[in-house]
Order: structure tokens, then sequence, then C-alpha cells
């Protein structure tokens, strides 16, 4: 199965890693342009190494260089305490450094770092879309695809406030200090506290926990985070400031992008 980040199936934090997939011949006079693929998920599952992710038919008949990588999700991607232990948005500067390193290398395998496109579905578009408002990834890639994600969904992207009570809410499920710190008001929360509790328990702990704060429909746990540092402002407010990268963008959704949950309502 390989290495995957966060999926239901063998999940590990050594994860990191990208897969480049290449056509059977490359003339090295031609760069080609770079496909750059982030898996989507609810920011709680995935890989880059699922089969239908597997670029070997798509780069040999289109002539182009496919990358998939993996990024930390769930609690391990994007819990955030405030602390320079768990900033948040961790996935995200995951993907950023895989991003960094193929502007940097993909010339090695044929590729061109000037033709480099984002793209991705669900949790992925969403993540592409963050990329194109953040000043730290914009100077890396030329063009965008969203299927099916963007940062403006209600589910893509929280504040800091309701991140730390969620975090608070994890704390107190695991049952390892004050259980009533939810009910304080949010300036009385001890997050030293909270990342002592954290910071203590097994990864398998944490894992099985991760669906403890209280949510809405169609709501995921952990995700990114307006931190002031990758994600600079309010979403709304970047794209009415013209905060985010000017370049050629499509976006769409997919069919049948919910059929995966539909025997949770049958």
């Amino acid at each position: 199965m390989g290495l995957q980040c966060g999926i239901l199936i063998r999940p590990v934090l050594d994860c990191l890693y990208l897969n480049i997939y290449v056509p059977g011949e490359i003339d090295r006079e031609k760069r080609l342009p770079v496909l750059f693929w982030i898996y989507g998920g609810g920011f709680w599952s995935g890989t880059a190494s699922l089969d239908v992710y597997d670029g070997k038919i798509f780069a040999g008949e289109e002539n182009v260089i496919i990358v998939t990588v993996n990024y930390r999700v769930t609690v391990f991607g994007f819990l955030y305490l405030g602390r320079e232990e768990a900033p948040g948005n961790m996935g995200l500067w995951d993907q950023l450094l895989a991003l960094k390193w193929v502007y940097k290398n993909i010339q090695a395998f044929g590729g061109d770092p000037s033709l480099i496109t984002l793209f991705g579905e669900s949790a992925g578009g969403a993540s592409v879309s963050m990329h194109m408002l953040s000043p730290l990834s914009q100077p890396y890639f030329t063009r965008s695809i969203l299927q099916s994600g963007a940062a403006t969904a209600p589910w893509a992207v929280e504040n800091k406030q309701v991140a730390l009570h969620r975090a608070v809410i994890l704390y107190e499920y695991m049952k390892c200090g004050n259980g009533n710190m939810s009910h304080l008001a949010p300036d009385q929360w001890n997050m030293d506290e909270v990342l002592r509790c954290l910071h203590a328990a097994s990864a398998d702990k944490l894992r099985d926990s991760e669906w403890s704060p209280v949510m809405e429909f169609a709501d995921f746990p952990w995700v990114p985070v307006i931190d002031g540092e990758f994600l600079v402002e309010n979403i709304e407010t970047s794209l009415k400031r013209g905060n985010f990268k000017k370049t050629q963008l499509l976006a769409g959704s997919n069919f049948d992008e919910a059929r995966k949950l539909k025997r949770n309502f049958s």
C-alpha cells in the first residue's frame, strides 16, 4: 500500500513523499508542462498513491509531467494551538515544500518550472485556491485548476477561535485534564495545558479521537486556519482586495462528487 497520510488503511506519519510520472520518451531540448496534483478528502484522509491518481497514462498520452504529493491531514496536519508546536496549516506547508522542490528540481525530469499548473479536487481544490491566496506560494506555479472545492467553501477554513475551541474539545474528550474548559471564556482557555495533554498522547489515541469536536452537517474538524502567515487575512477580504495570484483559472465540479457519501443517507 505504501506510506499513506491519514487514510483509513495503515495511516502513518512518515508519509511526506511525491510521485513523478514522465512520458516514456523525453526530448531534453523541450521542457514539458507540469501538472501538480493535490488530493482531496476533507483534510482528514487521502493519499497520493491511490490507483485513480496514477499518472502514467495521462503523462504518456498528453506529453506532460504529472506530480502527485502527500501532505499531513486531520489533527496531525491542521491542529491549531496558537503555539510554535502546533501552528496550524502544517498540511499546507507540506504542500508548499513539495511545490518548492518541484520548482527547483523538475528540470532534471524534463519539466518546465515556468509551466507548473496546480490542480486538485475537493480539499485539494480548496488547497489550490489557498496557494493562490498565499504570497508564500505564488512564485512557484503558473496556473490553477479547482475541482469541486475552493477556499470559500463553508467547510474549507476556520478562524483562530473556532480552531482553538476544537482543540479544547479534543483535550476534554481525551480526559487528561479539566473537563469543563470549553465552557470558560476563550481568554481563560489554558492552551499550554492542552498542548501538554496532546503532546503526551499516542498517535493512535489522537487519531481515534479526531472526530470529537462537535460539528455541523458536512463539516470537518481539522481544516486550514487564518493564521496570519500562510493565510494572512480572511478569504473574502483577500478576494475583495485583489490579494491573490492573477493567473488563468479553471474551476468546476466533478460528476457524482458526493456518491461516496450516499451510503450514509440510504
